[in-house]
């Protein structure tokens, strides 16, 4: 059994166990991971075209990649407008670089790295991106120290093996009073905790975690954590939400036909659609969403 990567705790307890891959939370802090840890090379063929990893997302149009557009305008809206010029953005994966797209039309100098090389040649042949092909650990130190002046990772740090070692990484390549950006699932929030309380136990499922794809699922307690361990500071939280549909099973918001006859390869999807839905619309109108937007700063004072 590894360590944690927040805080080195050798020590774990068993959460739940999802087809092979089993969930621990760490004794110390509470992270929850996937452990055993797939292997470098098990994870570079997870994101592979043969294992269909987003396919969809090539796709002309389709109701996931309608909605998916509409995410990356909100997105770029978060980060705003390039301050000055010029200005430097990196996305860590990217994508097909719908998200980058929109940040380059606002005026910043852009930069995307996508582990998936179907994607990443997508955002370049189709969208004229420069987007590199490989991991963090692989394509960081190309461009040097305090290269840039904003980094997204849009829901990406869940599938990081080592994401101390990683917002580490990204804050050196941070100019100092840089911005660091991230969307991931929020562990906390009310639909994973009702799930959990009500859901696991009906059928024996938990929806929202997502190994091995999600290496850790966090919480802000443990977000706010990573980040003060990676030196940044000023950590603010907004939330956000998952797609109902996504969490339910369904390959887009779901058509008439599909509440007639249901989702063919989920069939629960339906029924688990109609009973989170009062938790799910409780939690927008509270703030209490399962997934979180964060934004940290490096310090104006560089301390290395």
């Amino acid at each position: 059994m590894a360590d944690c990567d927040l805080c080195g705790c050798s020590t774990s307890r068993d959460v739940f166990r999802k087809e092979e891959w089993q969930l621990v939370a760490c004794d110390e802090c509470g992270l929850v991971r996937v452990d055993p840890r797939p292997e470098a090379q098990q994870i570079a063929a997870m994101y592979a075209p043969t294992a269909g990893y987003q396919l969809q997302r090539l796709a002309s149009s389709s109701r996931y990649s309608r909605w998916e557009e509409r995410r990356c305008e909100v997105l770029a809206r978060i980060t705003g407008p390039a301050r000055q010029a010029p200005a430097r953005l990196l996305d860590v994966g990217c994508s097909t670089g719908g998200y980058l797209e929109r940040a380059r039309a606002q005026g910043w100098s852009v930069q995307g790295i996508e582990l998936a090389k179907h994607l990443a040649v997508y955002a370049r042949t189709k969208r004229g991106l420069p987007v590199e092909h490989g991991s963090v650990d692989d394509v960081l130190e190309r461009f040097g120290e305090q290269a840039f002046d904003v980094i997204t990772l849009w829901d990406v740090i869940e599938h990081l093996p080592q994401p101390l070692r990683a917002m580490r990484d990204l804050y050196r390549a941070l100019r100092p009073g840089g911005k660091v950006y991230l969307a991931t699932p929020n562990l906390a929030g009310w639909v994973p905790r009702y799930h959990w309380q009500v859901v696991r136990r009906l059928w024996k499922i938990w929806p929202h975690p997502e190994p091995p794809l999600h290496l850790h699922q966090f919480s802000r307690d443990t977000m706010a954590r990573l980040l003060s361990a990676a030196r940044f500071e000023d950590v603010r939280f907004a939330p956000d939400e998952i797609p109902l549909w996504y969490t339910s099973g369904f390959r887009g918001a779901p058509r008439w036909t599909e509440w007639l006859n249901g989702e063919m390869h989920a069939p629960r999807a339906r029924r688990l659609y109609l009973m989170t839905l009062p938790v799910f619309l409780a939690a927008r109108l509270c703030g209490g969403g399962d997934s979180m937007i964060v934004c940290a700063s490096k310090p104006v004072a560089n301390r290395g």
